[in-house]
């Protein structure tokens, strides 16, 4: 046997696997076990009686000497610590325990960790166990602290966002290098000048050609004017009329409603943190595959003029 009196089970210790010892008249046993000498181990050890309470589990024995009966439909309750369980002949009693569990009753701002009552400890504090942990955070060098990877936000640990250095772009939670046009990549939001990534490397997309480190659209002449004789439109074409300019081909570049500041006719791009002027903000374009200064209004930049019209 386990060293116990006749017709009682010793309270394991999940540590070494041997009944649990104790001091007498202390009460250093866990709920439902009491400390008794025993003649086979030579010591003092926590022992309990298990009655009719299923396996590992020891009954809250009365007066009367016999284990104590109780409701599960919220009839007589059992004593702080007990739980009312379904004992091996179907009649509801009261227990506790188990190999490796102690049961205290602890006040609201406590856990019970392994027979003792710790406090519940806020993020940042000192700690001995995860479970005093609140928040979402772990013990960890004694101090309550985030997991990998998450932050604490008004004491609730939430998922870390993610901060890519200005020469990289965040793409699925991964920070990916921009790269100019010609060079490997991976996916097109690293292209830099407005750039694709197509098998593997970033190219111009159809209907535009490479200039420089950027890719434009193709333009068709549609006055041999100089360009300097009438006001610059859009597209780099002249306004003989001084009408408004067509501004179809923007269409893309930012949200609807908002336009894209032109440099000598195209869109200026703001990767690689280049800072877009006041008026407009730095705005990722799905369709272009990269990031544009796109105006808070429909107002852009023509040539160093203020315009306002709407994208048709």
């Amino acid at each position: 046997g386990d060293g116990c009196p006749s017709r009682q089970v010793a309270f394991i210790d999940v540590a070494t696997e041997k009944p649990q010892v104790c001091t007498s008249g202390s009460l250093s046993c866990p709920l439902g076990y009491f400390c008794q000498f025993s003649q086979q181990n030579k010591q003092f050890q926590c022992c309990g009686i298990p009655s009719d309470c299923p396996n590992s589990m020891v009954a809250f024995v009365g007066i009367s000497g016999e284990h104590q009966r109780c409701s599960m439909n919220g009839g007589q309750a059992c004593l702080d610590g007990y739980t009312c369980v379904k004992g091996k002949n179907n009649e509801e009693i009261c227990c506790a325990g188990g190999k490796g569990t102690i049961v205290l009753a602890c006040q609201p701002a406590e856990v019970s960790v392994d027979g003792a009552c710790l406090p519940l400890q806020h993020i940042g504090t000192s700690c001995q166990h995860s479970s005093q942990c609140l928040g979402g955070s772990l013990c960890a060098d004694s101090t309550c602290r985030c997991p990998l990877g998450m932050v604490e936000d008004k004491q609730r640990c939430i998922a870390a966002k993610k901060e890519c250095a200005t020469n990289q772009v965040l793409f699925n939670d991964e920070c990916l290098p921009l790269v100019s046009l010609g060079r490997a990549c991976v996916h097109s939001v690293q292209c830099r000048g407005g750039g694709e990534c197509e098998d593997g490397v970033c190219t111009c997309p159809p209907d535009t050609v490479r200039k420089l480190e950027r890719c434009e659209r193709i333009k068709t002449a549609t006055s041999t004017a100089s360009s300097t004789s009438y006001r610059p439109t859009v597209d780099g074409s002249t306004d003989r009329d001084g009408q408004a300019p067509n501004t179809k081909f923007l269409s893309g570049f930012c949200p609807s409603s908002r336009l894209p500041l032109l440099v000598n006719g195209t869109a200026e791009s703001c990767t690689g943190g280049k800072q877009c002027p006041s008026g407009y903000m730095c705005t990722f374009s799905k369709s272009k595959r990269n990031y544009f200064c796109c105006s808070k209004s429909s107002q852009a930049v023509l040539e160093g003029e203020c315009s306002l019209f709407r994208i048709k």
